[in-house]
């Protein structure tokens, strides 16, 4: 996954499977986290998860700190 790629685009809204891979963690998880409040997401539709890029650097960048 190309994640530099990913990060251009800050409107590009991911998938839980691409977001899951580039975490290196299982769905399971990442479900978890969404539950909790504890990751940015978005529901579609009501029921579809996905994640916007740029939230996605910003909240990794945070974990660093």
């Amino acid at each position: 996954m190309d994640l530099q790629k990913l990060f251009e685009n800050s409107d590009a809204l991911l998938t839980p499977d691409e977001v899951s891979t580039l975490l290196r963690i299982p769905k399971k998880t990442l479900y978890q986290w969404t539950y909790r409040g504890e990751i940015p997401f978005q529901k579609l539709g009501g029921k579809l998860l996905r994640f916007r890029a740029k939230e996605i650097e910003q909240w990794l960048q945070n974990q660093q700190e």
